[in-house]
């Protein structure tokens, strides 16, 4: 048995059990084989790989610079990073996911992003409450995932001088 990180977006059942994407999937490792090329599986004990280790895989549909709301611009590559955190993976995970899972993760990062930013300036600039923010997202979200993309909107606005 290995352990074995789930990517993508839908949820796995395995021995009776439902795994979600990022989460610690324990399997046999002639079982998880076929997952693991397919890219649905990310195993964890595998050695980097001497692709760039280091540096993140970023978008290929997404601009350079993405404007956020009302003038805030933040650049794609601290969206990646940002993301790539969030996700719980580490470089090497994140750059071995299917292309097709990172762009959806960024997309649905930013989109949070963009509902925090319009929570935050309809509540003059202040951390918003997770109910604000759902209701602009129009899903759920959990505190802590709300605080550090607060923290994150926080950190791209210029140094007060």
């Amino acid at each position: 048995m290995k352990t074995y990180k789930l990517s993508g977006d839908y949820p796995l059942l395995h021995g009776g059990k439902e795994y979600l994407p990022g989460d610690d999937v324990k399997m046999d490792e002639k079982l998880a084989a076929s997952k693991v090329e397919s890219g649905r599986l990310i195993d964890l004990d595998a050695s980097p790989e001497d692709d760039g280790e280091g540096m993140l895989i970023g978008s290929s549909v997404l601009p350079a610079e993405i404007e956020i709301g009302e003038g805030t611009v933040i650049q794609l590559g601290k969206l990646v990073g940002f993301t790539q955190e969030q996700s719980g993976l580490d470089i090497n995970g994140w750059n071995k996911q299917p292309e097709a899972d990172r762009e959806a993760f960024l997309e649905r990062v930013l989109k949070r992003l963009q509902a925090f930013h319009q929570a935050g300036v309809a509540n003059k600039d202040k951390n918003p409450t997770v109910g604000e923010v759902k209701k602009i997202l129009g899903e759920d979200i959990d505190g802590k995932s709300k605080d550090a993309a607060w923290a994150f909107l926080e950190s791209l606005k210029p140094a007060a001088t």
